[in-house]
């Protein structure tokens, strides 16, 4: 972490969503610019495989306030119910992320 919080809040998971279903050749400038459609994005842990040092295919993404946790859920929560999802800027979530449909 580049910036780390000064002292974590006790509900820090609030801050946080798990996505899933990433391509291998995501990097962090990926996820970062493709989630901030929401709101500023604190913190990217994108794990790795240790034999290989690909991408597992999954991330947490960590989110300056709750605010923008919600939006990122309610527009992945409308795309599941073939709403199309949120549309605007969040657009750029799937484009970034390889076309593929990403799951929180």
């Amino acid at each position: 972490r580049k910036n780390p919080l000064p002292s974590p809040p006790e509900d820090l998971d609030e801050y946080m969503i798990y996505v899933e279903k990433l391509p291998d050749k995501v990097d962090h400038e990926v996820v970062r610019k493709s989630f901030s459609a929401f709101g500023t994005v604190a913190h990217v842990s994108l794990p790795r495989f240790r034999k290989n040092g690909t991408v597992k295919g999954f991330a947490f993404v960590e989110f300056d306030d709750k605010a923008s946790v919600a939006a990122a859920v309610s527009y992945f929560n409308r795309d599941e119910e073939g709403d199309g999802g949120g549309g605007g800027d969040a657009e750029s979530v799937k484009k970034e992320a390889g076309g593929r449909t990403l799951m929180m």
